[in-house]
């Protein structure tokens, strides 16, 4: 028998409440989620991720916006699913269940706040913890269209579309001499002002001396970066982002379609 899914559970992820939410997977062919835009499919398929995807379950963490209300407090993430045709690693049975949760408020003894196992047919079977082997007959596909938007919204690359409209900015800003030396001016009163504080005068220094005995004869040191703060490379550090209701929000916690609809608003 072909390992498959044959149902999935998820409560508390996203636009998922408290009330558990149970989809079944046919016997045969694709499952298809249709809605509209924020109904929650894309939410589905993180959960499929979560539980069956490259990242290992084990370690990954979640960000408020993963917490349905954006309410991490008290509030534990469940992620399950029904499968058949994996073979058990410790009685050579049948494995039934995956299941995976994120609790903060009842981590592990070594603090992890992620539990993922699985449960065997066998009641005598004492193995519950999952390997790589047993998930990856089941990985998930997920649509990786959020995180392409995010790249194209960034200054990450000189070839997204924002980093050509914001190095024309960027033209723009410096071609005024006047404009140019009031920045440098303000660039300089920010580096005295963090060059005030003891303590980072200090690291600073000895960041320099500690690469300066390390390298010997390299001509290379270390020093910290303050690119950031220079106000000539603002328009190099711009994002664009979505907002909601004036409040900032992650390109993660859109669904595939609005990610989609978003980006075509910005091309």
């Amino acid at each position: 028998m072909a390992p498959r899914i044959e149902r999935l559970s998820v409560r508390n992820l996203r636009s998922v409440g408290d009330e558990r939410v149970t989809l079944q997977f046919p016997d045969s062919g694709a499952l298809v989620l249709l809605g509209e835009n924020n109904a929650g499919k894309s939410n589905i398929t993180r959960a499929l991720d979560i539980l069956l995807g490259d990242y290992w379950p084990g370690t990954r963490r979640l960000d408020d916006h993963d917490f349905h209300g954006r309410d991490s407090d008290g509030i534990a993430v469940e992620v399950g699913a029904a499968v058949s045709g994996i073979v058990c690693p410790g009685c050579g049975g049948g494995v039934e269940y995956f299941s995976w949760s994120y609790d903060a408020q009842s981590p592990s003894d070594g603090g992890n706040p992620v539990t993922y196992r699985f449960s065997c047919a066998s009641q005598y079977c004492q193995r519950s913890y999952v390997n790589n082997e047993m998930r990856s007959v089941l990985s998930a596909t997920v649509l990786d269209a959020d995180r392409r938007l995010d790249y194209q919204l960034s200054y990450a690359s000189k070839y997204t579309m924002l980093s050509k409209l914001m190095h024309r900015f960027h033209e723009r800003l410096l071609s005024d001499p006047s404009r140019r030396d009031r920045l440098a001016t303000i660039f300089d009163t920010l580096l005295k002002e963090f060059s005030g504080v003891p303590e980072f005068a200090v690291f600073k220094q000895l960041l320099a001396d500690t690469a300066a005995d390390f390298g010997q004869n390299l001509p290379y040191r270390l020093d910290v970066d303050f690119s950031a703060y220079d106000p000539s490379n603002f328009f190099r550090s711009l994002r664009v982002h979505p907002t909601l209701s004036g409040e900032v929000r992650s390109l993660d916690e859109l669904g595939t379609g609005q990610s989609q609809v978003l980006a075509l608003a910005f091309a």
